[in-house]
């Protein structure tokens, strides 16, 4: 099978008089890939390869204003199309748009105490419209110590595919018998996701150059949007994409900063899920990584800066297809763990303008980040690539 796939993302940022920023981006990514489609439900007869070519493009404005010493105002609106073509989704060809804005003001009443307001409305072609807001408060006793506490409710649209995928169901010309290819349906009457979140984290500066953090987080998500068991065409397993009840997802994070000399700094984070059940059932949800480890260093001399970025992900739990002979028996799995390294070498050519060049995934780690829950190939990270670009202040 084949996978091509382009980014194209233009960043424009102006400095105004007065405290004032403006900063405009574009943004386009193109993905083409072949598909397999399976005749029996042991996924291992071929009976047709198909396309798939999907892009996603939009824009963001942002716009910033100090109104005096202690108030900082920031507005900003953003439009995102993605388009679909594959014969998995309903008519062969389904989009979604999302426009939104949002206004935040962060509040700073004296040397040890800020206060962050913020608030959003984004509105989904399929799924209407969403408000969401957060509060986030910082205080600084001294030098060495600092204190967060943040809260706030968000949403999460669904995506093409959760709302327009379909069975394909085929004939077996030897059996007679109806069969399928791809097992799991969207559906066009899924509801947002609402989450309640709050997040807690310290930080401690123990020395000059080294701070380290610890914090700890939680959301409960109402209408959480994963894929569950039907009895259509029984007894093979077949899942649509539903709302649960409610999802408790919470864990604990920490991360330490540093700087080696005056060429090279670091920084190494641990992030790790704890609980990610639904409350109805006691059941782990789908593809939530049991952990997360990243750590990044950047070299810089002169007008050559050179940035290591590595992320380990832990395995991650789902439903796998049912064991040979128990066609109505979940069985459960898990996606693998891999790591991903990325290099990026960045060049100042004068002193408004650079040029960059980015090697990602350079392992050409196979990162699995979604699959049809039962046995169908996986969607994969992007695989290794190369990324050049030109940064200019005016």
């Amino acid at each position: 099978n084949s996978w091509n796939t382009s980014h194209a993302d233009i960043i424009l940022q102006r400095d105004l008089k007065g405290g004032q920023q403006f900063t405009f981006r574009f943004y386009r990514n193109e993905d083409f890939s072949d598909m397999t489609d399976f005749s029996d439900n042991t996924y291992t007869k071929i009976l047709d390869t198909s396309e798939m070519s999907q892009y996603r493009y939009g824009s963001e404005i942002l716009y910033n204003l100090d109104l005096n010493e202690k108030n900082r105002l920031s507005m900003g609106l953003t439009q995102q199309v993605s388009d679909c073509t594959t014969s998995a989704l309903i008519g062969g060809r389904q989009d979604e748009k999302i426009n939104g804005g949002f206004i935040s003001n962060r509040f700073e009443a004296n040397d040890k105490f800020a206060l962050q307001l913020t608030y959003r409305s984004d509105n989904h072609s399929e799924a209407g419209t969403e408000n969401s807001w957060s509060v986030a408060t910082e205080y600084q006793p001294n030098s060495e110590h600092t204190f967060v506490l943040s809260g706030g409710e968000a949403n999460r649209f669904p995506t093409v595919r959760e709302l327009y995928m379909q069975h394909k169901v085929f004939k077996d010309p030897a059996t007679g018998k109806w069969i399928y290819s791809i097992p799991l349906s969207g559906n066009i009457n899924i509801k947002p996701e609402r989450s309640k979140n709050i997040e807690m984290h310290w930080k401690w500066a123990f020395c000059e150059n080294y701070d380290v953090s610890v914090g700890y987080f939680r959301s409960i998500i109402s209408d959480s949007m994963n894929r569950t068991r039907t009895g259509l065409f029984a007894p093979n397993p077949l899942m649509i994409w539903q709302n649960l009840d409610n999802v408790d997802l919470n864990g604990w994070e920490s991360r330490l900063n540093g700087k080696i000399n005056d060429n090279l700094n670091f920084w190494l984070a641990y992030t790790r899920i704890t609980e990610a059940d639904d409350t109805s059932n006691g059941q782990r949800v789908d593809l939530k990584r049991n952990y997360k480890l990243t750590s990044a260093f950047n070299w810089q001399k002169d007008k050559d800066s050179i940035g290591l970025f590595v992320e380990r992900l832990g395995p991650s739990p789902y439903v796998a297809m049912p064991p040979k002979g128990k066609p109505g028996a979940a069985k459960d799995t898990e996606l693998p763990a891999t790591t991903k390294v990325d290099l990026t070498y960045k060049r100042k050519l004068t002193d408004r303008s650079s040029l960059f060049i980015n090697f990602n995934n350079i392992t050409d780690e196979k990162i699995e980040i979604n699959s049809h829950a039962i046995g169908l190939p996986a969607i994969y990270a992007p695989p290794r690539n190369v990324a050049v670009g030109f940064e200019t202040l005016w």
